[in-house]
């Protein structure tokens, strides 16, 4: 009598005699086999079985069946070890409950009827819903996408239906992180589009040719120009022509990285040169290397300088034309100046006396010492607002 085996690799093949699975090993690759039944048995119905068998215990993707009335019939092992149960007895109104099926929210209960498995057993089909799981077997809950299709025998009767799932949560949380860096990237774009267009000072983006290939408002300002006009023109359209060349090289140095702050002018359309700070850091737009421009209108501060430095040289033609001896206490910085004058009254040249407020505190005649720094605390103190005093100072021995 001719038996029919199986083996574990799907290898089929007929023998003599009957047997127990596990009694015969397969021709083929040696594997450990399963008996089907004599080929003269009749036993068809049984062969197939114990294939199915064989492939459903194997699979990866969940597999469940339930009859035409919500009966469940047959739970793969893929399916257990995903939805933390097997066969139960819970009507269809209990399975979200049972099972902890929920919307991809992970908060919202589905709702039975929507299942794929109870849209199978009315003859619908659904393809890769997402269904979030969350059970006292499966607490860390896990997402899950499911396909479900109806049974039909021969005549096309309604007998079942089944569903195919599989656990996604590792390609679900790529998902979300990759949507939470896209929204990131977006929100980060926004932050930095609104910057760039209410800064009070000029930004420009230029490759590393110098072309221009965006501008804010205040940069249409400053050149007195349109973005229009602006975008697609190189640095050096933008500068006083005599001093393209010189912009030319340090634009060169800024693109190298071997500066990040310069000084120079921009020209308006007007032909009026505009003294300007400009600071520059590297980015990447629109997937290739470009610069980031930072560039302020210094004229108010240029002419401060200015007023400054004629300030201070009015002052220095005074005190070189005054017989005082003049001193002037910076306190933040801890530093004095005190006139040429004011050291060869005490008999020393420029070069002898330091900066420090200890050259005048420490040459106090003894009886006059505590009396002027007193009066200097009662000042920082807020007691006095001006005084005049006399005091004396120790000059140089022998002077």
């Amino acid at each position: 009598m001719s038996a029919r085996w199986i083996c574990r690799k799907g290898h089929r093949w007929e023998g003599s005699g009957a047997g127990q699975s596990g009694d015969t090993v397969c021709p083929v690759c040696g594997g450990a086999s399963v008996w089907l039944g004599n080929s003269d048995s009749g036993e068809f119905l049984r062969d197939q079985t114990r294939l199915l068998s064989l492939i459903l215990e194997s699979m990866g993707d969940g597999l469940v069946v339930a009859d035409e009335h919500g009966r469940f019939l047959f739970f793969n092992p893929a399916a257990e070890r995903i939805l933390g149960f097997g066969l139960t007895d819970a009507t269809q109104e209990e399975w979200p409950a049972h099972f902890g099926f929920f919307h991809p929210d992970g908060r919202t209960p589905f709702a039975a009827r929507d299942l794929p498995l109870a849209r199978a057993l009315r003859g619908e089909e659904s393809n890769q819903v997402e269904i979030f799981v969350r059970n006292p077997k499966v607490p860390q809950g896990l997402f899950i996408s499911t396909t479900g299709r109806p049974l039909r025998d021969e005549q096309g009767v309604l007998r079942g239906g089944v569903v195919v799932f599989r656990d996604v949560s590792a390609a679900k949380g790529f998902e979300q992180q990759l949507r939470q860096a896209v929204e990131d990237l977006r929100q980060s774009e926004a932050r930095f589009r609104s910057l760039f267009n209410e800064s009070p000072d000029a930004i420009f983006v230029e490759d590393l040719a110098g072309t221009v290939l965006d501008v804010n408002p205040a940069g249409c300002r400053l050149h007195r120009m349109t973005r229009e006009e602006i975008v697609g023109k190189n640095v050096l359209d933008l500068v006083p022509p005599e001093q393209r060349e010189e912009v030319g090289f340090g634009f060169r140095q800024l693109a190298r990285a071997e500066r990040t702050c310069v000084e120079g002018f921009s020209w308006t359309r007007d032909g009026e040169a505009t003294p300007v700070e400009l600071t520059v850091s590297r980015i990447d737009y629109a997937g290739a290397p470009a610069l980031l421009l930072h560039v302020r209108d210094v004229t108010e501060r240029k002419r401060t300088q200015e007023e400054l430095k004629q300030s201070r040289e009015r002052f220095a033609l005074a005190v070189q034309g005054s017989k005082d001896g003049i001193w002037d206490w910076d306190v933040l910085r801890d530093e004095v100046y005190f006139s040429p004058r004011w050291k060869s009254m005490l008999g020393y040249e420029d070069h002898e006396v330091s900066n420090r407020f200890e050259e005048w505190a420490n040459r106090l005649h003894p009886e006059d010492r505590g009396r002027a720094l007193g009066m200097i605390q009662d000042y920082f103190n807020g007691r006095l607002r001006n005084t005049a005093c006399a005091i004396r100072t120790a000059p140089i021995a022998g002077s």
